[in-house]
């Protein structure tokens, strides 16, 4: 889950500019042979985590969040998806640092 914006400006990455960047992760899995492993889903994720857990056919064993970097976005995301994943799955979170979330 993200809203998979356009990257002209990222601090993290100087000078890298990236557009479109959802269809460049899918054409990168689809040249490994991983893209039917994967779903990607294009939103919010405080808005689409519903819509994915009534329509989830069994738990999680691994999901990956690229939300609201907030300290308040990682735990509703966090609080929102943890009863839908397996025992011994995996919550991996992207651009969350410690030092900055309060």
């Amino acid at each position: 889950m993200d809203i998979f914006p356009d990257h002209t400006h990222n601090p993290w990455c100087p000078g890298v500019t990236l557009l479109e960047p959802l269809n460049y992760i899918q054409n990168n899995l689809k040249n490994c042979g991983l893209d039917s492993f994967v779903e990607f889903l294009k939103g919010d994720s405080k808005e689409l985590i519903w819509e994915v857990t009534r329509k989830a056919k069994r738990n999680f064993d691994f999901v990956f969040i690229d939300g609201d970097h907030t300290r308040e976005g990682c735990l509703t995301d966090f609080l929102n998806i943890e009863p839908f994943v397996a025992t011994g799955g995996y919550i991996l979170f992207h651009d969350v640092f410690h030092n900055r979330l309060g």
